[in-house]
């Protein structure tokens, strides 16, 4: 699954357009697509046909629940088969507010998503024109972020906040936010959009998308009647640029997963400290022996994507008299991602030098089966 912001302080520059077009235009290509709003607009649901009525409960009644009885799969709204919603509407203003004073505000969207991991294959994260404390949950979230630049003279102006605000996150959490810029609003026959989008593809460089969105008429009628583009106009310009921006970031799958196996293996290969070989994960007959030390522990439990990181009683350890717990999965050949859960905190296996990214920050442990 990848999560994925869309944020620019700037307004006007096809934030919300593009949130809803690439939604639906990945989902066509088969992609399970999850859209979040986090502005309290409330632009995307508008954009895909939600009357007011619809919403009963937003963003905000998830995010400001004191109890485990609303999560986020509670107030999710199918738009079609493979496209859906979690809405937000003005309540959401307020969230700044109630959250004032709260320990790590920052993450409350972050720790919402554990509900749905890995029910969709892509989540996007529409943001509002500022870098307040919704922007700032949306992107301690995510692990990549789409920049809309639209081709103006004022689209290049304030996204030194926004970049600042990314590189601090980088730097404090130790992880990487990948991050890249769109140019939208194009218009070939003037000289502006000419100039900013090579300023765009000069300031940015490879982190510039190939696609570009043009200014296309067909987008706004599309908004005003509720549909993506791509389903009330699929011949339009507007809708061939989503589709080949979805084609573009469909491409980098393949790309994501080799690096995370590469960073994987190299980890591997530069670990060599003598408790880590003792009880890494290790082939066994009848699968792979995960081992422990953990004298004080009261119980051990494993999660990971192969039980939907969602443990019960057959995922325990068992502890011998020298207070080493043990358990032996089988899982066929794949690469995974789990995490340890000691007396009930969730841990990275101390044993195992392979990690990557986790997309709800920190990191999980890796074992690739052959």
């Amino acid at each position: 699954m990848r999560i994925i912001t869309v944020s620019n302080q700037k307004g006007g520059c096809g934030k919300t357009t593009t949130v809803i077009n690439l939604g639906a235009s990945l989902g066509q290509l088969g992609r399970k697509v999850l859209i979040i709003d986090m502005d309290p607009q409330g632009h995307a649901g508008i954009g895909l046909g939600i009357l007011p009525d619809q919403i009963t409960r937003t963003m905000y009644d998830v995010l400001c629940s004191d109890s485990l009885d609303l999560s986020l799969e509670d107030i999710i709204l199918p738009v079609n088969d493979n496209l859906f919603l979690a809405p937000s509407n003005i309540t959401l203003s307020a969230l700044e507010q109630k959250f004032s004073g709260l320990d790590r505000r920052e993450e409350q969207l972050k720790n919402c998503l554990i509900d749905v991991y890995d029910e969709y294959d892509y989540i996007f994260i529409d943001t509002p024109p500022s870098v307040g404390l919704l922007t700032f949950n949306a992107l301690r979230a995510c692990r990549e972020v789409i920049i809309p630049i639209d081709s103006s003279y004022f689209g290049l102006h304030g996204l030194g906040k926004l970049l600042e605000t990314i590189i601090v996150l980088n730097e404090r959490l130790d992880n990487s936010i990948r991050f890249r810029a769109l140019a939208t609003l194009y218009d070939k026959r003037t000289k502006v959009s000419v100039d900013v989008l090579q300023s765009i593809q000069k300031l940015f460089s490879d982190k510039t998308f190939n696609s570009v969105i043009s200014l296309n008429v067909k987008l706004k009628e599309a908004v005003g009647l509720g549909l993506p583009v791509i389903d009330y106009d699929p011949d339009s310009a507007g809708a061939m640029d989503y589709l080949n921006l979805a084609k573009e970031i469909i491409a980098e799958e393949n790309d994501i997963e080799i690096k995370r196996v590469a960073l994987a293996l190299k980890q591997l290969n530069t670990s060599n400290t003598e408790e880590a070989m003792s009880y890494a994960p290790k082939f066994v007959d009848g699968g792979i022996l995960f081992s422990l030390k953990a004298m004080q522990a009261k119980s051990v439990m494993i999660a990971g994507d192969f039980n939907n990181w969602t443990p019960d009683n057959s995922d325990g350890f068992n502890r011998d008299d020298k207070g080493v717990w043990s358990k032996v999965l089988q899982l066929n050949s794949g690469l995974y991602q789990y995490k340890l859960i000691i007396d009930g905190r969730w841990v990275t296996d101390p044993n195992n030098p392979i990690k990557v990214q986790s997309p709800f920050g920190g990191s999980n442990s890796v074992l690739v089966v052959k």
